[in-house]
């Protein structure tokens, strides 16, 4: 996320805050975000973003409304002066020449106005996207977030309600990257489309559970290969941790053969057998060996729940029939 989306969000979040008091739910943190949110807040945030885009849109609409006609006004003009100033070229005529120096001014109104429409439409367009991008950062933080509170094994009616919530996420999510893309590939003779209302959404259509399940499935693989990598890197902890080990009862061999008075004396003390053997690095590599632990754990309980979830939603998809996607 760029640093201006971040502040954006920030500054509209201590709004909302002010607003509304710090009494109120119990904050759930956003790790995505570093944002502590009640639902209530984060609701706020999410339908001034989704209504602050909607009125972007309806001044876009209207204002490419009045391009046309600007556009078609300043054309008109030029026609008429154009044609004026040949007229008198060649002729005297006061009558002629105050229309046509009325003409002109009207013609650099007309171009005042079309110029200033044009700085305007800049500023709402940045602002547009602006919000756009701010707005799809908070549906991932949110996604992240739902992602990762869920439970194993938990009830049928929470797993419905779960994946009822990141369906929403989902389609509101694609819903706001489609208007983005959109806006962005659009000439000066198309018009964007309509957009619908992101709280009318419905969580149990084809699309949406496709969404959903896609959602469910990047994470399952995103999943499945940070625990791979933990794995592979706690096989070499432990790995390294046994070289050292043999590494130590080497050197210890040889200290107790330079005890013994039969074998020729050395200078290996238990300080140079400790810094040998790397026992300081053995701590180092038994503390990572553990975090690693801690983490494989982690990362294969998010993937029950995950698992979880992508079972519950392919159910529902596959109950709605037709073509699947593989």
């Amino acid at each position: 996320m760029s640093l201006n989306r971040l502040v954006f969000i920030f500054s509209l979040i201590a709004a909302v805050v002010l607003l509304q008091g710090l009494g109120g739910a119990l904050a759930e943190p956003n790790p995505a975000e570093g944002v502590t949110l009640s639902p209530v807040q984060w609701t706020a945030v999410q339908d001034r973003f989704e209504n602050d885009i909607a009125t972007l849109i309806i001044w876009l609409e209207k204002y490419q409304s009045r391009k046309k006609a600007l556009a078609a006004d300043i054309a008109d003009l030029q026609k008429k002066t154009t044609q004026l100033r040949d007229e008198t070229r060649g002729e005297s005529n006061v009558f002629k020449e105050i229309r046509l120096k009325e003409l002109l001014n009207d013609l650099k109104d007309k171009l005042q106005e079309n110029s200033t429409a044009d700085h305007e439409a800049d500023a709402r367009q940045k602002d547009f996207e602006q919000k756009c991008l701010s707005l799809i950062d908070l549906y991932n933080g949110r996604i992240e977030y739902e992602l990762e509170a869920g439970e194993v094994n938990a009830a049928p009616a929470q797993l419905d309600s779960k994946v009822n919530q990141l369906s929403d996420l989902a389609k509101k999510r694609n819903r706001v990257q489609q208007i983005l893309k959109q806006y962005r590939k659009k000439e000066d003779h198309e018009k964007l489309a309509e957009v619908d209302s992101v709280s009318s959404l419905k969580t149990n259509d084809r699309e949406t559970l496709q969404l959903t399940v896609d959602l469910f499935k990047d994470r399952q693989k995103s999943l499945q290969d940070q625990v791979e990598k933990w794995s592979l890197e706690l096989d070499g902890l432990r790995n390294e941790l046994k070289l050292q080990g043999e590494m130590k009862d080497f050197l210890k061999d040889i200290q107790n053969m330079n005890a013994d008075a039969n074998f020729p004396q050395g200078n290996l003390k238990q300080e140079d057998l400790d810094f040998l053997s790397g026992d300081s690095q053995k701590k180092k590599l038994i503390s990572r060996l553990n975090e690693v632990q801690q983490k494989i754990l982690l990362g294969q309980k998010l993937l029950a729940q995950i698992n979880q979830l992508l079972t519950k939603a392919q159910g529902r998809l596959d109950s709605l029939g037709g073509s699947k996607k593989p």
